[in-house]
């Protein structure tokens, strides 16, 4: 009898640099298997290497979010190579890796990846690497374990600040519909019993996913609504991902009975714009916010209810003023005229005091 194996302790690894863990990485990827080990610890380093900085000279920098994207990528595939499946194995691997995306989609990253020249295809990158994830851990020949409840089919459900992931193994036949939110996404999404029509394999991974904050790095993604002169769309809600992986490939067929996803709005709208949305690729691989197939069901107490016959990722777009440099700059002369001729006036009046 072999001894329980037990997850080593990562926690004073010294991070590598992205250029060394790619390296590493890519080396694990050209083998035709690997030891979970070395995954398991590369994944781990990488949601280190993404933490927010604590300190200016750790930090990452704009031009790095390609290269962690990619990283994200590649270990988001390794499953596949695993020598050996053992469950402890999986559940490490799957927190190391969505504590990697959770961290770096934190504010303070975001903010600094908002300077890359390609943010917003990277970013739709990270939303590709967490499918793959989900398909990879749903093998039929290692599965990430799933916990049976009495009321639902068993599921895997992990909640981040800024992610918050759930897959189960959900029967078409017998899929009685699901109703799920999250209170730090501000969103929820319920999905009909008819989500499946028309698929014809025993079990399928059901997944779903909420980005409270990824939503910020997708405000330039082209969309066909088109705002009052003056504004332009953006993301104003959590980004919320449905879809299903299953063995046969099937394609989904248009859904008989909408999915509907309730939005809290980031920030008020005050009557201007605004669009139930989906993420859609063009045949050169571009992304783009289209609307066909999704409408607005309801608008009430800064919040939107939104629907659509087919399982992808939502958003709600929000018409935002733009202030052009020149009006900008204008303003600055106004105020700063003005504060020249209080200060002025304010000079007199007191000599004429005294």
């Amino acid at each position: 009898m072999s001894a329980a194996w037990r997850q080593p302790d990562y926690s004073d690894c010294q991070i590598p640099t992205p250029g060394e863990l790619l390296n590493r990485l890519t080396l694990l990827s050209h083998f035709a298997s690997v030891d979970p080990g070395d995954v398991i610890k590369a994944t781990f380093q990488l949601a280190q290497m993404l933490a927010p900085s604590t300190t200016d000279g750790n930090a990452n920098s704009a031009d790095e979010y390609s290269v962690l994207v990619e990283l994200l990528e590649m270990v988001a595939a390794l499953p596949d190579k695993f020598t050996e499946c053992r469950q402890a194995d999986m559940e490490n691997f799957a927190n190391s890796f969505l504590q990697a995306v959770d961290n770096i989609l934190h504010p303070s990253n975001i903010a600094t990846w908002t300077g890359n020249q390609q943010v917003e295809a990277d970013t739709v990158r990270i939303m590709d690497a967490v499918e793959s994830f989900t398909a990879q851990t749903a093998r039929e020949n290692c599965e990430l374990s799933l916990t049976s409840h009495e009321d639902t089919a068993a599921f895997f459900e992990g909640k981040y600040d800024h992610i918050v992931f759930r897959k189960s193994r959900e029967t078409p036949g017998g899929f009685s519909g699901l109703s799920y939110s999250a209170t730090s996404a501000r969103a929820s999404i319920t999905l009909p019993p008819e989500v499946f029509q028309g698929v014809t394999d025993e079990q399928v991974t059901l997944l779903v996913v909420l980005y409270p904050s990824i939503g910020d790095l997708l405000d330039s993604v082209p969309t066909t609504t088109q705002p009052s002169p003056g504004s332009t769309m953006k993301v104003n809600s959590a980004v919320v991902t449905s879809s299903g992986v299953h063995q046969s490939g099937q394609a989904f067929e248009k859904l008989s009975v909408p999915l509907c996803i309730n939005f809290t709005k980031k920030n008020p709208t005050f009557g201007k714009e605004e669009s139930c949305v989906y993420l859609s690729r063009t045949e050169s691989g571009e992304s783009q916010w289209l609307t066909d197939g999704c409408w607005m069901n309801e608008q009430r107490n800064g919040s939107v209810h939104c629907c659509c016959n087919h399982m992808t990722s939502f958003a709600l777009l929000s018409a935002t003023e733009t202030v052009e440099p020149y009006h900008l700059l204008l303003l600055t002369y106004v105020m700063c005229s003005a504060s020249c001729f209080i200060i002025l006036l304010s000079a007199l009046i007191l000599f004429s005091v005294r």
